[in-house]
């Protein structure tokens, strides 16, 4: 979007719980870690891998062993999130829940981080909201 001109609306949300993809192939139990996989950009259970974002815990049986299902996750905590417009050049994408996004001016989030400062930890990513930042 560019450098502000404007004044624009804070978008705050608190959030005890979200409704993630739960990838194709799984099942997710009840009370069962719940975790981002950025390389499939969907929620998981739990498993001994490196690119998992813990979120918590789903909060109901869910299967999804023939098509990807939404699921209910009970937050690891209720996180207090900000949208940004998500940068064009550099866009925050579906994969990268869970990782830092950095400044690129007075409103905009990217996922480079080259000379930027970090502003949070990616959330959600929406095309009409942007991308929900955990404020760091």
């Amino acid at each position: 979007m560019g450098v502000m001109a404007k004044d624009r609306p804070i978008r705050t949300e608190f959030w005890a719980y979200k409704r993630y993809t739960l990838a194709s192939g799984k099942k997710a139990y009840k009370g069962g870690i719940a975790v981002y996989d950025e390389s499939a950009a969907a929620v998981i259970p739990g498993e001994a891998q490196t690119d998992l974002f813990v979120l918590g815990l789903f909060d109901e049986q869910v299967d999804a062993t023939s098509a990807a299902k939404p699921v209910n996750v009970q937050l690891k905590k209720e996180v207090r999130i900000r949208w940004f417009p998500n940068d064009g050049t550099n866009p925050v994408l579906a994969t990268d829940i869970g990782k830092s996004v950095y400044l690129v001016n007075d409103q905009d989030v990217s996922i480079l981080s080259t000379g930027r400062s970090v502003i949070g930890i990616a959330w959600a990513i929406d095309t009409v909201k942007g991308v929900a930042v955990e404020m760091v």
